[in-house]
């Protein structure tokens, strides 16, 4: 069972211009694919764990991130411009850390698992581990130290790796999945097309001193139509019993008030807050 820190990596959308790789070339990646496919099957790490000793895991944990952090930079300090080449080894490497992370977090000991995601953290972030991150999985941690400094790509590939495994695929059978998928970039734009469907409409901020400045307009304009009815005068004590002192405007000001029923037949005096920018009253002089 997989129960651990499985949440997506960022709300945000995929910044395509900055984690895209090279424009896909089928039958340059197909050669390479089918090169690929002649290595060592030794060259794939085991995707089962031999022992749930912590002892034991931990320290084979550190030794893969360490081979896979040297074949990362051994990666972006040799590879040449031909872009099947380029492709190739970006399929490769993220097969490299699905096997990783299928390997080590494949277990229903959630007790290791937590240690096992505390070592990952400390490894890939450089810092001691305090709790978990809702939107740093254990993808991004894994790729990040792949990765190294590009952190804009490792959060990319996370989203890629998250989908692969989700669809069922392992470190042996991820690149015949990337082509048939077409391409990495093209993997990309559908995750970014889900994410943008799933997305919640962000709801309108309200400007409340554009919202007042409304108010204003429309209330001069029943007033002008007549349509403010006045209905009697009261002196200022008997007004501040009713509405509070500090409710009560200043000369050459107003102050709109709503009378509302309630189901136990008293009511509800409310005014509109015609004070904005102002120092707000003490809480005991609110109605």
């Amino acid at each position: 069972m997989e129960n651990i820190n499985v949440a997506e990596t960022a709300t945000q959308e995929l910044d395509s211009s900055a984690v895209k790789e090279f424009p896909i070339d089928k039958s340059n990646l197909k050669k390479a694919l089918d090169e690929a496919k002649q290595l060592d099957k030794s060259e794939f790490s085991s995707n089962k764990l031999e022992s749930h000793d912590e002892n034991v895991v931990i320290p084979l944990l550190k030794e893969e991130l360490d081979n896979l952090k040297t074949y990362g930079e051994s990666i972006r300090k040799n590879i040449g411009s031909y872009h099947g080449k380029i492709q190739q080894a970006a399929i490769d490497s993220l097969a490299k850390c699905l096997g990783i992370r299928q390997k080590f977090f494949k277990t229903d000991n959630t007790l290791l698992q937590d240690k096992i995601y505390a070592a990952l953290y400390e490894k890939a972030m450089n810092e001691p581990f305090k709790k978990k991150r809702k939107n740093t999985t254990e993808y991004h941690l894994i790729s990040r130290i792949y990765r190294g400094e590009e952190r804009r790509q490792a959060s990319s590939d996370a989203l890629i790796l998250e989908r692969a495994n989700k669809a069922g695929q392992t470190e042996q059978t991820f690149a015949a999945w990337v082509l048939s998928e077409g391409g990495l970039d093209e993997i990309r734009r559908k995750i970014t097309k889900v994410r943008r469907k799933e997305k919640p409409a962000k709801t309108p901020k309200i400007d409340k001193y554009k919202v007042s400045e409304r108010f204003f307009s429309a209330l001069n304009e029943m007033d002008s139509a007549e349509l403010v009815i006045h209905i009697k005068s009261v002196g200022r004590e008997r007004l501040s019993d009713v509405i509070g002192e500090w409710n009560i405007p200043t000369t050459g000001k107003l102050t709109p008030i709503i009378i509302r029923p309630l189901i136990d037949g008293s009511y509800s005096i409310a005014r509109f807050d015609m004070h904005l920018g102002e120092k707000a009253p003490p809480k005991n002089d609110y109605l």
